[in-house]
């Protein structure tokens, strides 16, 4: 397996991209947003989609920054400018737009497209494109349309094969053992192959069903149906809203976690 790159290594290599090296990386600012009780207030949307040599960056683009437009920040860009799409430099294995539009304290939101080459480009979750969208959660009404309108119809227009609501704190939190359990098993436990976490809001479709939980999309509805806020097919897969509820203290987090992980055994 490749080795593993931490998500805190993309996201500040990304960020070096976006400001041309002039910036300060915002850990800091991301970390004072955590209150003793352990909730945080930035929440971020990430898609995550398996990058194919012959598919044009231009055109996966242009179809996400059209969902894009259709809704109003701070999850869309509706009223705001849309950025174009970007072209892969020569020696670079990655282009990255930032959504200047969509700014959370201490964040920025951005797509990242994975170079087109079929030397390039392997089965892990380090050469997907993937989009990241920061927020500031709270708003019950909002946060409602939120899980069951705008993830659903992002993951559509981004033809995700995961996505997720989710804590970033939690998940930056999460890494070290990501990586440990990565490198001694040799699979991709919390990209193409499995999940390592179950998020506030999710969807996987029917490969990583298989991969992950070794069920049928049809299976972890039957098993899900009544036990979590909202579960329905999407696609070929599965959108889950376990807590829109948003946000979280991290020992309810864990709790959630856990018991929708204990209903997919």
């Amino acid at each position: 397996m490749a080795e593993v790159e931490s998500p805190d290594a993309m996201r500040r290599r990304d960020f070096i991209k976006m400001v041309g090296g002039a910036g300060v990386w915002p850990s800091a600012a991301r970390a004072q947003q955590r209150d003793p009780a352990g909730t945080s207030e930035i929440y971020r949307i990430e898609l995550r989609h398996r990058a194919a040599a012959n598919e044009s960056i231009r055109e996966k683009h242009d179809k996400f920054m059209q969902a894009l437009a259709r809704h109003a920040p701070p999850w869309g860009l509706r009223g705001r400018e849309i950025p174009p799409a970007p072209d892969v430099a020569p020696g670079n294995l990655s282009a990255v737009v930032t959504l200047r539009g969509l700014l959370a304290t201490g964040e920025m939101s951005y797509v990242r497209y994975a170079l087109r080459s079929e030397r390039y480009l392997r089965d892990n979750a380090q050469y997907d494109d993937y989009a990241i969208i920061a927020f500031s959660s709270g708003g019950a009404e909002r946060l409602r349309a939120l899980f069951h309108e705008v993830l659903p119809a992002y993951v559509e227009a981004f033809d995700c094969y995961r996505a997720t609501i989710h804590d970033l704190d939690i998940q930056m939190a999460d890494w070290k053992w990501v990586v440990e359990l990565s490198n001694s098993t040799g699979r991709d436990v919390d990209g193409r192959d499995g999940v390592y976490r179950i998020h506030p809001g999710n969807y996987f479709d029917g490969e990583l069903c298989q991969r992950a939980f070794g069920a049928a999309p049809a299976t972890i509805i039957e098993r899900l149906q009544g036990k979590v806020e909202k579960v329905s097919a999407l696609g070929d897969g599965v959108l889950l809203a376990c807590n829109s509820a948003i946000p979280l203290p991290r020992e309810e987090y864990e709790k959630m976690d856990a018991r929708v992980r204990s209903l997919l055994k």
